[in-house]
């Protein structure tokens, strides 16, 4: 995390330093522990090649860099779709491990995202950061945000996800994780982007994919019920709101491209 008064990673807290030593054998029951089953890894992957698919540039030859990689899900999904030029950072010694084993043609780095970021100019066409917003202090977002935006060539993407704290389930998901340190709406989170530069944002929800009869039913299911939220939203505040319920919401950013 950064002091945001010199611009500096400052050293970990306590619990972080405990939580991110231990992130994969120190979680606790029921938790994510270790690799996927392959059954859990292709519904990841479908997940994946419905909400991102469209969202990444389709030059195979792109360089892609993903923040907080965790153990390389999301980079063996893109090496899987042929994305060859590829780079993971992460400050867990367990996650950076199982990651390269995951995926061994990607750069795997085991740092602070800050320091990672700090020399890095017009360097990646797309830039992933799934589930790591959340984990930084209120102070340390608007600098994240402006060292990934200046980390990516002119017309390059940022792609993320975060709890949603518009759902009426975000609080669980927030307070879910002890290292969480702030929690953004979709309304909070595009102002953020617009302010640091970005352009051309999009939102949706995580939600259900139809892989299945089974999924199919629970999409139509989330369709009901997004719309009774909506309309509660509207008899109690006159407004629909935003239309994205999802206990966690995806958005893409786009640095304008250069003149």
């Amino acid at each position: 995390m950064p002091d945001s008064s010199s611009g500096k990673p400052a050293p970990l807290r306590d619990y972080q330093a405990l939580i991110y030593g231990k992130d994969v054998s120190g979680r606790g029951a029921g938790a994510e522990s270790g690799p996927l089953t392959a059954e859990q890894e292709e519904s990841r992957f479908d997940f994946f090649r419905v909400k991102f698919s469209p969202w990444l540039t389709p030059d195979r030859k792109a360089a892609l860099l993903d923040l907080g990689c965790g153990q390389g899900h999301f980079l063996k999904y893109l090496d899987r779709q042929g994305y060859a030029n590829l780079t993971g950072v992460d400050i867990s010694p367990e996650q950076c491990r199982l990651a390269k084993a995951a995926v061994p043609s990607a750069a795997l780095l085991e740092m602070n995202l800050f320091e990672f970021l700090a020399d890095k100019t017009n360097g990646f066409d797309c830039i992933s950061a799934l589930d790591v917003i959340e984990h930084l202090e209120k102070t340390s977002v608007v600098g994240f945000l402006r060292a990934v935006h200046r980390a990516l060539k002119p017309g390059g993407r940022l792609i993320l996800q975060t709890p949603n704290a518009a759902s009426p389930w975000g609080m669980a998901v927030r307070y879910g994780d002890f290292t969480h340190e702030c929690c953004f709406t979709p309304n909070s989170l595009t102002q953020l982007l617009t302010l640091v530069g970005f352009t051309g944002i999009a939102l949706q929800p995580s939600g259900p994919i139809p892989r299945s009869l089974k999924g199919l039913i629970r999409v139509w299911l989330w369709k009901f019920f997004s719309l009774y939220y909506r309309l509660y939203n509207l008899v109690e505040t006159g407004s629909g709101g935003g239309g994205l319920y999802s206990r966690v919401f995806l958005c893409l950013a786009r640095k304008p491209p250069a003149d």
